[in-house]
């Protein structure tokens, strides 16, 4: 996890995780919760890669946090899921792991 000087405070990610018995066709979500600020983008990550709303992924961002839900799970789905957030033009970001368990 990155910290980031605001002002005279710091940005921080608040951690979040995966379920441990995450199973393929079931439902998971990650909310990514700045320590401070308002006004922020964000970007979810898998694998280093941008993530976008897709058939399985869907991505709420508003001013403060964002929220990840991938439903339903698929063994492709297992992988490094990072939360960036850009304000002011500095970054911080959180980075855990999920594994799709099959049934």
């Amino acid at each position: 996890m990155e910290n980031v000087l605001l002002g005279e405070s710091t940005l921080m990610i608040q951690p979040f995780s995966f379920p441990a018995e995450s199973v393929i066709g079931r439902r998971v979500s990650a909310t990514c919760t700045p320590s401070a600020g308002r006004k922020m983008e964000f970007k979810w990550l898998r694998n280093g890669k941008e993530l976008s709303k897709g058939s399985n992924v869907d991505i709420r961002s508003f001013s403060d946090l964002s929220n990840l839900v991938i439903d339903p799970l698929s063994e492709e789905d297992s992988g490094n899921y990072t939360c960036v957030v850009n304000a002011r033009g500095m970054t911080a970001s959180y980075t855990t792991t999920l594994v799709v368990l099959s049934e």
